[in-house]
């Protein structure tokens, strides 16, 4: 999860490890929360398995989350 400016500038990584994630809300306190589907595909078809307080810094534990820079390590060490 990235927050950035309106602008789209200073890209900064909020929570990392979200697999599904669709849909973002504010509590009156400005407290994030999304929902993780855990489903790789069209995760807005399923209903939501897990309802998430993001702050930052934190992990949601799906070790493939920005999958692209794990599966190009990997074909690096074929």
């Amino acid at each position: 999860m990235l927050k950035v400016k309106p602008d789209g500038s200073n890209p900064r990584v909020v929570a990392r490890g979200l697999r599904g994630p669709v849909g973002l809300a504010f509590d009156r306190h400005w407290n994030l929360f999304t929902n993780d589907n855990d489903h790789e595909s069209r995760a807005d078809l399923y209903a939501p398995m897990r309802l998430l307080h993001v702050t930052p810094h934190a992990d949601f534990g799906w070790p493939r989350a920005g999958h692209l820079m794990p599966k190009s390590t990997i074909r690096s060490s074929l």
